[in-house]
Parts: structure tokens; sequence; C-alpha cells
């Protein structure tokens, strides 16, 4: 999609198809694309521009309760994880189209983590995560994407070992993801 930004450029949207992260035929089709759109467009990104990440993923079932364990766990999580990986204007409650996560404004589809496309009650909860800023730095991009996987089961996880009624969100740091990915490195390597 094309846009006139009013500063002389015309700003894109790129939207991939779907991807899977487990295959490499899709890993390569995205560093091909950033590559071609860097190199052969002279493509650029500046403050105005986001990566959105959508993801889905198989629940029993996509009740409200679960929706608002990941609004809490989200919000929960921003300061000591998310906003610390991200440029300073997408952080805190400064991002136009990415504010702060809030039980309050639960279906604004401008927060970080946007549950507009959530269908209740469905099997498969569908989430769209916005803070990071527009990059076409491919390993940015990949790492974000396998970074909210993570924050997905680990807050999946935080469900299935509460009931509903006692399920309290989750806080993730950073260090936690280090070490998570440090002992993922380890036993890959012994295999």
């Amino acid at each position: 999609k094309g846009a006139q930004c009013g500063c002389g450029m015309s700003g894109f949207e790129l939207t991939s198809p779907i991807l899977n992260l487990a295959s490499k035929k899709d890993l390569n089709e995205l560093a091909t694309v950033c590559d071609i759109i860097k190199t052969f467009f002279g493509g650029e990104v500046n403050s105005s521009c986001g990566t959105h990440v959508h993801m889905s993923f198989p629940v029993e079932k996509a009740s409200d309760d679960l929706i608002v364990h990941f609004a809490r766990s989200y919000r929960k999580s921003e300061a000591s994880l998310f906003d610390q990986l991200v440029p300073p204007g997408r952080r805190e409650n400064k991002a136009r189209y990415a504010k702060t996560v809030s039980v309050r404004y639960l279906w604004d589809r401008y927060r970080k983590l946007n549950f507009g496309n959530v269908k209740k009650d469905s099997d498969n909860l569908h989430l769209e995560f916005r803070q990071l800023d527009g990059t076409l730095d491919y390993d940015k991009i990949i790492s974000w994407v396998r970074l909210q996987k993570l924050f997905c089961e680990m807050t999946l996880e935080s469900w299935s070992y509460t009931c509903a009624d006692d399920a309290k969100p989750i806080q993730i740091n950073l260090d936690d993801v280090k070490l998570r990915s440090e002992e993922r490195f380890s036993r890959n390597a012994e295999t």
C-alpha cells in the first residue's frame, strides 16, 4: 500500500504472507525481501514506521479471562522487557499507534498488544504485536518474533498452571529471556 506522507516521500506498508518460524524457506524469503527493499528500492524507515507481528496459536478457549490475562501479563512485562528493546519513542505510552496495554482499553487496536482480531470462545488466539519500531533488519524482526512467541508460550504456561479465577499476570524480565535462550542453546548443542 502506498501513501504520501507530506514530506516528499512515499510511504508503503508491506504485508507478508503467513510465515512459519520453523521453515528455512519462509525465513530465507523474509531475509530476501528485506534485502531487496533496501538494495534495489532504496527502502528506508523512519520514526513514523512500525513493525507489526501477527501471531496465531491454538488455545482451549479464547475466553475473556484469557485475553485479560494476556493484557495484564504484557502490561506487567512492558517496562522490564519490551521497553528495554525498542527506541525511546516506542516505550511507555509514547507511540501514537502503539499505546500501553490496558484492560480498560482492551479492544483499542492502537495498543502495543492488539486483541482486535481475537474471536472470543474460539480455539485459536490471534494477537497483533505493534510495539516494534519500523525496520528492514531481518535479524531484528526475527528476534522480536521469537520474543513474542516466547512471551505467548510463557503466558499460556502460567495460565494452564492456574485456574482462571486465580490467574495472575506474569512479569518477564530481560534476564529471564536471556536465561531461557541460553538453556535452549545448551539443549540444542547437546543433541
